[in-house]
């Protein structure tokens, strides 16, 4: 779960206050950083419905639908969605990146 705080200066936006891990409630306000990392980044979510694109030369799209989505802590992550994956049949894909 994501804790957001609504901020109001000239325009209102919503700034990020912490992640809390779905699953076992830990909290992060650094997105998971360890001083061993500068980046974790934990994606779990599923997008459906319709899009309508546009083809009179607009660039835009528009669409109505749903989104769901989970948050998980790196240890959770590790420790219990992979292995559920596994258990399933499934085959995580790990790969190395470099810039």
């Amino acid at each position: 779960m994501k804790v957001y705080k609504k901020i109001e200066y000239q325009t209102s936006h919503d700034r990020l206050e912490k992640i809390i891990c779905d699953v076992c409630k830990a909290e992060t306000t650094n997105e998971w950083k360890s001083r061993d990392t500068d980046e974790v980044k934990i994606e779990i979510s599923m997008r459906e419905g319709t899009i309508y694109r546009m083809t009179d030369g607009y660039d835009y799209n528009e669409g109505e639908g749903t989104k769901t989505h989970i948050d998980l802590c790196p240890d959770c992550f590790k420790s219990k969605l992979i292995p559920w994956i596994e258990s399933q049949g499934g085959v995580p894909h790990t790969e190395e990146w470099n810039y």
